[in-house]
Parts: structure tokens; sequence; C-alpha cells
């Protein structure tokens, strides 16, 4: 289990070796009188084990079929045999997905292996193996081609080497082999973490979201480590590998799709073509509104079940459009999330939010995580609305991420208010003012994501404080809430509006639904909890960003809404004010007049 197995997975290595030291089949060749413990027995379907039935002497190793094997042993061991079909596994790796062999007891006098005998304390064996096959547990596959790279991760297609000599080439199943090179305990942790959520979510998830590949399926995974790195943990953190197969889905990265430029790309184009274009190879302004809302709410739907399962497992943390695949299959539009490499488990993030390091893309950050970055953990603290905002940081990072997803895939498909004609007035105007409520606030986050990657983290954090950004971020995304809220009261389609209303609730540090709320509003049409919603309660306050008054309720004042209102727009002034003097003094000031210093001693 320490190793990161499960206990499925303990349950069949206990049986294997059970198989191995008692053999079920008294003819075998590996058959031996129980009282006398066996030593150096080639296990054909699964590896090659050296034992004097004690732990520490016992060991396997990997390499591809066929390997020269040398063993050192600390008493006299029975020469071992080298099977064809025989698979190693390196000592020092830890592995799960394991399988149980086809052939438990096949032949293997063959050609033996070499062998070296001297008392050392433990086994050791090596094996040579090609630069382009790999063993991951007791199953090992070919690096085919590179699918992409990170910065400390890179992803290869691979095909699976199968001992069955009559299933072909052609015939090999296709994998995705992600190879992670941790320099921490904290990221290798974070590593196998991810191969764990992969193994969770495929028994959690019903089973048409297995089905439909919403995730990738779990396949097996190790722990490399590279030979000399054995003398502490954090070395072998820095040299070691970890490896995880997991099934390869089809699909093209969702901002690709959106776009037709790469993640790079985004890191420099202007915001004016960014909106109006032109961008070719993109989707940018090709649906109409019905269209572009049924693409949000797809995406909200198939995501929403394997929100719900990862929920009580882990936060992903790196929730964005580069991290999802979308692929047409007749005519639907299917998503899957990809990369759970920055997830931290559920049950400790509420503690460790504010030790931990802020990751994930800028573009989708909280704004915890912007205030975080600029101010650090004691001044954010110290703010008046830091309970609020910091309950959105711990517990609905990933919804907030994701209401951003949807807005964006939703604004950048529609093709605007101008080219709808079966509209009213009062929808046009409601969606003229959702749209430029969004394109404010994307203006905002992606600024801030080009300056972070251009000019580093101390620019941005100047930007932040002294260039008033985070306040000016703060209030575009209460302006961007009320006018959605204010789209979901007037637009009269029932899917639009559904899908305004969680947009807004995922996106808000007010906001109360979960994952399967939004299932469920989405399948039935009906809004749970509706009396925890703060209502905007006209158009023209979405217009002019003002999303804190009181909010209408079958025409009748809700007066607790007016006052949660109030407080909110209170403590927000309240935190726009320690903003704007955060770093008040950090330049020389000009003299100022005697007019000016008694202005700014009463203020």
């Amino acid at each position: 289990l320490l190793a990161g197995g499960n206990f499925a997975t303990c349950r069949t290595v206990a049986a294997r070796m059970a198989a191995v030291f008692w053999p079920p089949m008294p003819t075998s060749p590996l058959a031996m009188p129980r009282t006398e413990p066996p030593c150096n027995i080639a296990w054909p379907a699964s590896g090659l084990l050296f034992s004097t039935m004690s732990p520490q002497n016992m060991v396997m190793v990997t390499g591809p079929p066929g390997s020269m094997v040398t063993a050192t042993c600390p008493s006299t061991p029975i020469a071992p045999h080298r099977s064809p079909s025989a698979t190693l596994r390196s000592p020092s790796s830890s592995s799960s997905g394991i399988h149980m062999p086809q052939k438990v007891l096949i032949s293997v006098n063959s050609a033996p292996a070499i062998l070296n005998v001297s008392p050392l304390p433990s086994c050791r064996a090596t094996a040579s193996e090609d630069a382009n096959i790999v063993m991951v547990g007791s199953r090992t596959f070919e690096r085919m081609h590179k699918l992409g790279q990170g910065s400390f991760a890179t992803v290869w297609e691979v095909r699976e080497k199968n001992t069955d000599s009559s299933e072909t080439v052609q015939e090999a199943p296709i994998w995705a082999l992600k190879y992670s090179s941790p320099v921490s305990e904290q990221m290798l942790e974070a590593c196998l973490l991810e191969a764990e959520i992969l193994q969770q979510l495929a028994l959690m998830l019903p089973d048409e979201v297995v089905t439909a590949n919403r995730v990738p399926q779990y396949v097996a995974h190790t722990l490399r480590t590279i030979s000399g790195a054995r003398a502490s943990a954090s070395p072998r953190c820095k040299r070691g590998q970890v490896l995880v197969a997991m099934s390869k889905l089809d699909g093209k990265p969702l901002d690709q799709w959106l776009y037709g430029v790469d993640e790079n790309r985004l890191k420099t184009i202007t915001m004016s073509e960014l909106f109006d274009g032109p961008l070719p190879g993109g989707q940018l302004a090709t649906k109409n509104f019905s269209g572009a809302c049924s693409t949000a709410a797809a995406l909200l739907s198939q995501m929403a079940p394997v929100f719900t399962a990862l929920n009580g497992i882990a936060y992903h943390r790196d929730v964005s459009a580069h991290n999802f695949l979308i692929r047409k299959e007749a005519g639907v539009e299917e998503f899957s999330l990809l990369d759970f490499g920055l997830a931290v488990r559920a049950s400790t993030w509420e503690a460790q939010c504010r030790s931990k390091s802020i990751c994930g893309d800028p573009r989708y950050f909280t704004p915890t995580a912007w205030t975080l970055m600029a101010l650090g953990l004691k001044a954010t603290q110290a703010m008046p609305d830091s309970a609020l905002t910091f309950s959105q940081y711990e517990k609905r990072i990933d919804h907030f991420s994701f209401g951003v997803l949807v807005l964006e895939v939703l604004f950048v498909l529609w093709r605007g208010p101008n080219r709808e004609d079966a509209m009213n007035g009062h929808e046009t105007a409601a969606l003229v003012t959702a749209q430029r409520a969004w394109r404010d606030f994307w203006t905002e986050a992606l600024g801030l994501y080009q300056k972070f990657h251009g000019e580093g983290l101390s620019a941005t954090r100047r930007a932040l404080v002294q260039g008033n950004v985070l306040s000016q971020y703060k209030d575009k995304l209460t302006a961007l809430c009320s006018a959605l809220r204010a789209a979901h009261d007037t637009v009269q389609s029932s899917l639009p509006a559904m899908v305004f209303k969680i947009a807004a609730d995922l996106i808000d540090p007010q906001g109360v639904m979960c994952w399967q709320d939004i299932q469920k509003l989405l399948d039935d049409g009906k809004a749970p909890n509706e009396h925890a919603n703060v209502r905007a309660n006209d158009l023209a306050t979405a217009q002019h960003g003002l999303a804190s008054l009181p909010a209408v309720q079958d025409g009748a004042r809700n007066w607790t809404s007016a006052l949660e209102s109030a407080a909110s727009w209170l403590t927000t002034k309240l935190t726009h004010c320690v903003l704007d003097l955060a770093l008040a003094g950090t330049e020389k000031p000009k003299r100022k007049t005697g007019l000016q210093r008694r202005k700014a001693a009463l203020c």
C-alpha cells in the first residue's frame, strides 16, 4: 500500500507469491517440498524471482522479454533460467495495476542466466533494455511518439507489447504514458496522487461516464529510480521518475479548438484580436446564442459527474482550457478532463491551502490566489472580506475555474447580439451587458496572465497593488456575476437561462451550488435552494457593475438578502481601500500643499 498500490493490487501480489512458493501443480518443474524454501525461481508470466523466503532477500526486476539477469544471493542458489516470456521489475520501483498471468506455470528449461554468487546481505538484479521499451509494473510498453510536454512531465503515445504471440502489432493496445520528474518530496507525492486519483475515479464514476472517456482510465504506474540515487529520499526524488500509464483519449485541446492558436500564442495576443479576430482555424464567433449555450451546457452536464466523484477525493487545481479535450461524435461535442498532476487531497486541502504554493493557470485564478500572490498570507487574512474569499479558495477553487471556463466557451463561440434576430429588446440589452461584463473581466484576467508570463512575478505583484489591478479585478468579477444573474432573469429560453445561473453561482464567492445541484438543474430544469441564491434586482444595476443592492424575489423585497448585500458591499469597499494603501510609501511622494495635507489627514 505504501508503494502506491490499492488493496486489490496487494491481494494479487500475495496470490502470486503463494503460487510461486507453493505451486498448485505437483508435476510442475517448479514444484518443491513445502518445508524447503525455494531459491531463484523463474516466474514466466510476471518476472524472475530470487528468494530465500525472507523479505530482505526477495527482489523482482524489470526488463524486456529474454533479458539476461545477473543475480547476487546470500546463499548458494539453484541456477536461474531465462524464460523468453519473462518480464522483470526494478527492486526500487513501486507499481500497481498488476495483472494475474494467463499461464502461471510454463516450462522454464531454457538457457540459464549468468550467475554470480557473493555473500551480500540482499539480492540485486540488473537488466539491459531498449531505450524505447518501458516497463510499468509487470507490463511492457514501446514508445511511439511524444504527445505533449510540460514543465515537469512528458506524455508519450505507447504500444503495449504482449507476450501473446498470436497478437499482431496492429492489434496491440495503444496507451498514453506520462513521465513525471519530481524535484521534491511534495512533487513526488503529487505525482503518485495522480495515479491514485485515476484509480479511485475508475471505481466511483458511473459506467456511462467511464465508457464516454470523460477522464483517462488507469492502466498501471511505477516509481522508477535511477541507479545511484539510493542514499535518501530527496536525491531519489530529484533523479527518479513517476510513470503513469493510462488510456489515450482522442480530441483536440479546448483552447486550440476555440482560438486556433496554442497556449504560447495566447501569452502575447492582443485583446482586440482575441475578441474580434481574425483567428483562422478557431471557433471564434461561429455559433448563434442558442448553439453557444448548448455547447456550454454540454460541458457542464458532461463534467458535473466527474467533479462530483472527484469532490470527495481531491481538488484538481488546474481546471483550464488546455487541460480539456474536445471531439465530435455523431455531431455531438464530447469533452474530457486531463492532467491531475497538480491535484491535492480533499481531506487535507483546507488545512494546507494557506501553506501550499499557488499553482495552476493564472487565467483561472480565484481572487484569493491573486491576493495571496500580491500581499502574502498575513495581509490577505487581515482583509475585511478574507473569510468570504478564503472560503471560495478552500472549498470551491475548482468551481470558480470551471465557471470561468464555461463562460469562456460560451462567449468565444457566440457571434454576438447584433446577429440575433429572434430576441426582444430586453433580452438583447441583457445579453449585451453580460457580454461587456465578460470582456471587461477576461481582459483583466488575461492581462495578468500575460504579465505573469512576460514580465515575471515581481512585476505582476506591483501591478496588482500599485496599479490597483487587484481592486479592478474584484470589481469586474462582481459586475460579471450581477450581469449574468440579470441575463438569467431576462432571457426567456430555459437552457441559456440555466447556463447563466449556474455560471454566476460557480464564480461567485458566495456561491452555494454543489456539483450534484448542477447536474440536477440541467436534467430537470428546477433550481435547487433558490432561497440561498442572491439575485440581481434589475438590468441597470448590472450595467453599472453594482451587484450588491437588495434582491427581489416574487415581487417582495428580501430584507435578509438586502442586509447581506449591503454588508458585502461595505467589506468590498474597505478591502479596496486597504489594497490602495498596501504599498503606500514605497515611492517618495511629492511635497503637498497645506490644503492637500489637510484633505489627506481628513481621509
